[in-house]
């Protein structure tokens, strides 16, 4: 009885677009489309206690949810490591690239074309090198 009445529905519906779609309603028509596209989605109506009983009930589901992402939550923070630096890479002196090191970069990049500051340090370093 299910199936024939969920056809007559979608019989229905069909026909309402059609009309819709000769009435020039093209809002309304896709709107009426797209709405019949979406799958179905299901909504939890039950679940799983920590120790694997069934929970029925809304309010034991909902409690049952604040304590699965307590634990989730807390149990992040014991497990993992702090990345703490031994020293302070502010202080570390990295020289800046000679020409070279520029030429062979902007060999490597498409088309031979550089984005802001590269394509104007280029342009610099071919006056001066001229």
């Amino acid at each position: 009885m299910k199936g024939f009445t969920k056809r007559l529905f979608y019989e229905e519906l069909l026909k309402d677009a059609e009309h819709l779609k000769s009435s020039n309603e093209s809002r309304v028509f896709y709107k009426i489309i797209n709405n019949s596209r979406k799958d179905f989605k299901s909504r939890v109506t039950i679940c799983r206690n920590s120790d694997g009983e069934i929970l029925s009930n809304p309010t034991e589901i909902s409690q049952r949810w604040v304590e699965y992402f307590s634990d989730l939550l807390n149990a992040a923070h014991t497990n993992k490591a702090v990345f703490v630096p031994h020293q302070n890479y502010q202080d570390i002196q990295v020289p800046p690239p000679d020409c070279h090191e520029v030429e062979l970069a902007l060999q490597t990049l498409k088309s031979n074309k550089a984005s802001g500051a590269l394509q104007t340090w280029r342009k610099t370093a071919n006056r001066t090198s001229s």
